[in-house]
């Protein structure tokens, strides 16, 4: 069905709205800051990074739906489940439409080496550890690191605010490795790899079925998993062509009733739901403690960097209370693909912990965005 579907789209005329090179450029617009905000000529607007990703990924996930006649279903990627933790389907023939000149073709090889959850590892792991780490991901992006909309949606963006307020757990971390790993290494990780050119690969629609499938997920696993019900977020509006190509005006609240968007996702085994996160214990070889040296910033990290953070007193209510450790300030070059970890109270021997430790924070990716010059904030 899902090669159907591209086969129609690109069958149509360039100019369409609903074929696929249109359906690229649209991606290539709302999220490479391609407009300025009407109103704030100085703040450019992006549908990444911010809380309305989610939203503008089923809009998109169902109109691709919409042009190839399918109502009922979605092709997503099962990353969650079964061997989806291990490896996506190889896509070996260049003469089928799913294939884009700059994809790779070794994925079985690049996958095991490129791990998910930490695209620049040096050295590369071995495959063993691939699926425990990557079902502590999924465990982590899902439940224990995103409690609240925030967490997981990512942060609020309103008229005249700067771009890039905030990812959510997934956008910033197997979203964004998803995409380095489906692109071609020898073309700059184009085209998955970087934002402009995601959308002229098809596994970009098979991928972002998975990430809305994620958010379908999330709300059923947890009582504090609500979305966000402030009328600025749920009033936001993205612009689609129908699969009639008249230009129709879509609210976020209105991607927020999967069954209302006439698809619905297989029910399958979730494995990393039951997985538990265990302390690393340092090594039993004596290693001399250092206290960790006052930083100053701004930091280079072109090395590993430890810092002390002084946590919050908690208050006298009863509510349950989320601590969360927030990195932000992040300076990077925009065409650049930047990564780093994050572990807590593992300042001695953190090399080679993974995400299966508890001490494992999480990572912060970045794609590149070639067609832009100067400095990101994050």
């Amino acid at each position: 069905m899902y090669k159907k579907a591209v086969e129609l789209m690109k069958a149509l005329p360039d100019d369409d709205p609903r074929s696929f090179k249109q359906q690229a450029n649209v991606h290539c617009a709302y999220c490479n800051s391609a407009y300025n905000q009407l109103g704030f000529p100085a703040s450019s607007s992006t549908s990444t990074t911010r809380g309305s990703s989610f939203p503008f990924t089923a809009s998109t996930s169902t109109s691709t739906s919409a042009y190839s006649g399918s109502s009922s279903a979605t092709t997503h990627s099962r990353c969650l489940s079964g061997t989806g933790t291990r490896r996506m389907a190889c896509r070996s023939r260049r003469s089928t439409p799913t294939l884009r000149p700059r994809s790779t073709t070794t994925c079985a090889m690049r996958i095991t080496s490129r791990r998910l959850w930490s695209p620049l590892a040096s050295p590369e792991p071995s495959p063993g550890p691939t699926d425990p780490n990557n079902l502590q991901v999924m465990k982590r992006e899902i439940i224990t690191g995103a409690a609240t909309a925030q967490l997981f949606l990512g942060a609020a963006y309103r008229a005249g605010d700067q771009p890039d307020p905030g990812a959510g757990t997934v956008e910033r971390e197997s979203h964004s490795s998803v995409h380095w790993w489906t692109g071609d290494p020898t073309h700059k990780t184009e085209d998955m790899g970087a934002f402009y050119s995601a959308g002229r690969d098809p596994i970009f629609f098979a991928h972002h079925g998975n990430v809305d499938r994620m958010w379908y997920l999330w709300r059923g696993l947890g009582s504090t998993h609500q979305d966000f019900t402030d009328p600025d977020w749920l009033n936001s509006t993205f612009l689609f062509y129908d699969e009639n190509a008249q230009l129709v005006r879509v609210r976020v609240q209105d991607c927020l009733d999967i069954s209302a968007l006439r698809y619905a996702y297989q029910d399958v085994d979730i494995p990393w739901i039951n997985v538990t996160a265990t302390p690393a214990k340092a090594p039993l070889t004596r290693i001399a403690f250092t206290k960790p040296q006052k930083i100053t910033f701004p930091l280079v990290l072109d090395n590993a960097a430890s810092a002390t953070v002084a946590r919050p007193a908690f208050g006298s209510t009863t509510a349950k209370e989320e601590e969360v450790l927030v990195v932000d300030g992040v300076q990077m070059e925009k065409d650049q693909l930047v990564q780093f970890d994050v572990f807590i109270n593992a300042a001695n021997f953190f090399q080679g912990l993974g995400p299966q430790a508890s001490q494992f924070a999480g990572s912060f990716i970045e794609l590149p965005h070639p067609s832009k010059k100067g400095v990101a904030r994050a």
